[in-house]
């Protein structure tokens, strides 16, 4: 065994430690090292005063002894100027200490704790030892901070790493308690009945599918060990309250709570309007129009429109127009023009066949004519662009009839807000002193075959009316 002042002395200094990366699943800490080495060989000392004052030389390494330490915790080592290292980095100084410049592309070995993943700390150590000669033979020294003075047979330099963990928080985290949060809220936010349950576990069944991309994603990042990360368990605690969400969604369903009540009436609402057989519904607009493709004088196609309850057709706009041209095709034969509610006063003026002033117009180039006798219009079956025309001639017509008077069958009663009838059914038994009771599918099922619903109530104004009917 030998003393300490009988051991080799040689000492490593870590001169810089820049990290490339940390392999997670392999449990490697890649890195750049640049290191020192210095050692005293009594063969090379001199005494500079024999050789002109020379303190330092600098020779090539490969014509020196050299140290075999390496480092014993790195799985893959990698000179990074090794054709420099060989051909000129040692120094040597007159008391016959050698020092030797290396540079390093290094993968350590990092054994790593995950328990608290992503919230964890790393320690990774760069150990150095020698392969050939026995630990008693020589003393290894480790220089980073150099106050402190420790002889060893191994030096190791632990790197402590700290994860920064935003990325896992935006990325995992926070959709993870989203999706949790929002499918067991669509699960309980109304009632479990057994028409719901289905959709509602779709929500649940979807959040979990997407909650197992995130554990996927974790495993991925994760070496395999033991530990289970921190984070995978946060994951696996919104997937197992999802599924006990899921789970109380089958055994416990609630009954559909169907109100059974003695009611003397109920309201039924419907669309607006229908137009009567044989005429057409204007788009958009409670207009109904009648085309009378029996031939007949101006004269007594206001007569007949009027006994229809409505006027020759008034166009008020450009979609009125389109309408009725298109009507033109598909009804009345080839070539005929038919009359439309336009005439010419005697001062002049062109108005609706009602005397209120036009407020759309769409006269073919060079019309109306000024012609004598010609004081009625009609509609061009191409262009459907309006000309001035004798009265007297047979021509088909339109007649318009407003639609609020095909708004409500009888005993309904129109309600302007909503645009619907109402209608209020009495439950009174034949005795007069008794109410026939209804479940709610039934009066549904009552209100569906005549056309409508039960009413559904949106504003106090549609509150209003229908109380006011049932006071009635």
């Amino acid at each position: 065994m030998f003393s300490a002042e009988e051991k080799f002395q040689i000492t490593i200094r870590l001169q810089h430690f820049f990290i490339i990366g940390l392999e997670n699943t392999l449990q490697l800490l890649k890195g750049y090292v640049q290191l020192q080495m210095l050692w005293v060989d009594p063969r090379l000392s001199w005494e500079p005063s024999e050789y002109g004052g020379i303190e330092m030389i600098y020779v090539t390494c490969n014509k020196l002894w050299i140290p075999d330490e390496v480092i014993v915790s790195s799985i893959s080592t990698q000179e990074i100027y090794d054709h420099v290292q060989k051909a000129g980095d040692c120094k040597i100084y007159a008391n016959g200490t050698v020092e030797q410049g290396r540079t390093l592309l290094v993968d350590l070995v990092c054994i790593m704790d995950i328990q608290k993943f992503p919230f964890d700390y790393q320690q990774c150590g760069l150990s150095f030892s020698s392969q050939v000669y026995p630990w008693h033979h020589y003393n290894l020294k480790g220089e980073l901070f150099t106050k402190y003075n420790v002889s060893c047979m191994r030096v190791s330099f632990n790197v402590l790493l700290r994860r920064r963990p935003h990325f896992y928080i935006y990325v995992i985290g926070i959709p993870c308690f989203l999706l949790t949060f929002l499918s067991v809220t669509g699960c309980f936010w109304t009632a479990n009945v057994k028409e719901e349950q289905l959709s509602k576990l779709g929500i649940a069944l979807t959040s979990m599918m997407s909650m197992t991309t995130f554990v996927n994603i974790i495993s991925q990042e994760m070496p395999k060990t033991s530990h289970f990360p921190l984070l995978g368990s946060y994951v696996l605690t919104c997937i197992s309250i999802t599924s006990m969400a899921s789970l109380i969604l089958v055994i416990f369903p609630e009954k559909r709570r169907i109100q059974v009540e003695k009611i003397k009436s109920i309201f039924i609402g419907i669309r607006g309007f229908s137009c009567p057989t044989g005429s057409f519904q204007s788009p958009n607009e409670d207009l109904c129009i009648y085309a009378i493709s029996d031939v007949d004088f101006y004269s007594d196609a206001v007569q007949q429109c009027s006994r229809l309850g409505g006027n020759v057709v008034k166009i008020k706009n450009i979609f009125e127009n389109a309408f009725l041209l298109g009507l033109i095709g598909s009804i009345f034969p080839a070539g005929q023009a038919p009359y439309i509610g336009v005439v010419k006063l005697s001062n002049g003026t062109w108005v609706y066949s009602d005397g209120t002033p036009l407020i759309y117009a769409n006269w073919a180039p060079g019309e109306p004519s000024d012609a004598q006798g010609l004081t009625s219009a009609v509609m061009d079956p191409q262009s459907g662009r309006w000309k001035a025309a004798d009265p007297t001639a047979l021509r088909p017509f339109f007649c318009g009839v407003d639609g609020d008077l095909f708004q409500c069958p009888n005993n309904w009663n129109y309600f302007e807000a909503t645009d619907s009838c109402y209608y209020l059914q009495n439950f009174t038994a034949a005795d007069e002193a008794n109410f026939t009771l209804y479940l709610w599918p039934d009066a549904e099922k009552l209100c569906v075959n005549a056309g409508a619903h039960l009413a559904s109530i949106h504003s106090k104004e549609e509150n209003d009316f229908v109380s006011g009917e049932c006071l009635r």
